[in-house]
């Protein structure tokens, strides 16, 4: 039997039948947490869009109760947000797919990008990443690949990733000042522990490097003989928001440093999507 402390810690947000929402003191739930919860669901699910999620993963992912995760993918299965396999395991619906096409025409990065995006591969060889920042995530908008036989293909169009969980995003975390950096490791800490050799403490090793090479560089830190080097793209103002990546065979990036011509690389062609960006 579950402790009454449990079951007053669980928001029941039913929101699947129309009801009202409802936590586990029997109160109203107000309109924003209600969003809040959703939305930490929705990110968790677009975490996992190749092998889909099931209850206990999205308990792990978002630290909500079990009862406020049935009610809420209960609920956006029915708006068609999210679906549920045969064996248990939810993905996002085909309307989640259809607001991403629509909130695209406002950020077209990924059209500017793609010329950008072919040039890096082609000179490469290897896979090239265009990854946007998502409150403490980056996500995966773009993937364009090279033509060398054996492809790193590390990352999914549409996935997700920790702050510090991949090289572009690393590459965001250089070029915030230390204190928002500091915050947003802290905040991912439990989620970065779940890529290979990654933790807090060698992400912010990480971090460290990349501020002194200029560019975010991932030696084998998350898939072994895998490595990757990321980029900002500048921003108009503030602090950049996208950054490119090459990923690529850690004995093809780090023989006879080649890693850095691709650094260079990717900082002419991030320089050129910029400036697109802004005559646009």
């Amino acid at each position: 039997m579950r402790s009454k402390k449990l079951q007053n810690n669980e928001h029941n947000v039913d929101t699947a039948d129309g009801g009202a929402a409802r936590n586990g003191t029997g109160r109203p739930v107000r309109g924003a947490q209600l969003v809040s919860f959703t939305a930490r669901v929705l990110r968790a699910l677009a975490e996992s869009t190749r092998g889909g999620a099931r209850i206990v993963d999205l308990v792990e992912r978002t630290g909500l109760p079990r009862a406020t995760i049935n009610r809420v993918v209960r609920g956006l299965c029915a708006e068609g947000l999210a679906t549920r396999d045969g064996d248990g395991r939810y993905r996002l619906g085909g309307l989640a797919f259809e607001l991403g096409l629509a909130a695209e025409q406002q950020f077209p990065l990924r059209e500017i990008a793609a010329a950008s995006m072919a040039r890096i591969s082609t000179e490469t060889g290897d896979t090239c990443f265009l990854m946007m920042r998502s409150g403490a995530d980056a996500v995966c908008i773009a993937r364009h690949e090279g033509g060398y036989p054996v492809r790193a293909l590390t990352i999914d169009v549409g996935n997700r990733r920790p702050l510090g969980a991949a090289a572009a995003s690393l590459a965001l975390l250089m070029h915030m000042p230390e204190k928002d950096c500091d915050a947003y490791i802290d905040r991912n800490a439990a989620r970065i522990a779940r890529y290979g050799m990654l933790n807090a403490d060698v992400v912010r090793g990480m971090v460290e490097n990349a501020r002194r090479l200029g560019f975010a560089l991932n030696h084998d830190n998350i898939l072994p003989e895998v490595s990757a080097v990321g980029v900002a793209i500048p921003a108009r103002a503030g602090q950049p928001y996208a950054a490119l990546s090459v990923a690529a065979l850690t004995s093809r990036i780090m023989k006879d440093n080649r890693y850095r011509a691709i650094a260079a690389l990717l900082q002419r062609e991030a320089l050129q999507i910029s400036e697109l960006s802004i005559s646009g």
